[in-house]
């Protein structure tokens, strides 16, 4: 979020931006058109994507800089060599086959633990020492490990299983998209429904109806949101995450009150 203001910015110039060649994108995973933004674009040819928790001791994965821009975008690269990660069922607890999705595990230097919570901690390190991050993901034959959601964060719409990072790739793919937040809230018949709000680039021209009728065109019929809507920003914490449980609460309040 704070890469892509930065880059929208009314007072961005490129040419301030020259002698930047190498840096480090974490937070949340990078969008293709952002990543080719950055390198492309601005020049900063180097750019990595890390992926790091505080519980354990920050970076656990990242991509090199000589990764394809592909690789870069749709990846969190490969463990750090202290680190170990495994994706498993979290039914069973158990590791699953390459390219399977799971939750991601990480053993290495991790925290003794929360302040004053045995039970927290137990719950987030299992007895075999791995921390369960709750996040989703695979990892392919060659190392590289991609986010694939929140398992708090996954939307079961009817019982079907929508996985926002995947819509909002799909929208990213807009030019006069800058920013997108797919996500769900509570719904009386169908569990959850579904909403996507974008931020648009300054100048932009898109209007809902081309919006909508080309989420309809790509978009998995199952997958498609049943609302959008266009905002000028959207709540986040102090280091800049933007807060999908607030954008759920204020859908539920517009969409269902």
């Amino acid at each position: 979020s704070m890469i892509i203001a930065l880059l929208d910015h009314p007072e961005f110039k490129k040419k301030r931006w020259a002698s930047v060649k190498k840096g480090i994108i974490g937070g949340a995973p990078c969008p293709m058109e952002l990543m080719k933004r950055i390198v492309q674009d601005v020049g900063v040819s180097n750019i990595t994507v890390g992926y790091g928790i505080t519980e354990t001791s920050s970076w656990i994965t990242m991509t090199h800089p000589h990764d394809s821009l592909e690789l870069r975008a749709s990846t969190i690269g490969t463990p750090l060599e202290v680190n170990q990660v495994k994706i498993v069922n979290p039914a069973t607890g158990r590791a699953v086959q390459p390219n399977t999705q799971g939750e991601l595990c990480v053993k290495g230097l991790l925290m003794k633990g929360y302040y004053k919570m045995p039970a927290a901690t137990a719950s987030a390190v299992d007895k075999q020492g791995w921390f369960h991050s709750g996040d989703l993901g695979q990892i392919d034959e060659k190392g590289y490990v991609k986010i694939t959601g929140r398992l708090k964060d996954v939307i079961l719409r009817a019982g079907v299983p929508i996985y926002p990072s995947e819509v909002e790739e799909i929208l990213y793919s807009l030019p006069e998209v800058s920013e997108v937040q797919v996500f769900g809230f509570p719904h009386e018949e169908l569990g959850q429904e579904v909403a996507a709000w974008i931020k648009l680039k300054k100048g932009a021209k898109l209007t809902m109806e081309d919006l909508i009728r080309y989420a309809n065109r790509k978009i998995d019929r199952a997958n498609v949101p049943r609302y959008f809507k266009f905002v000028k920003e959207f709540p986040m914490t102090r280091s800049g995450k933007i807060q999908k449980f607030k954008l759920a609460e204020m859908a539920a309040k517009e969409y269902t009150t």
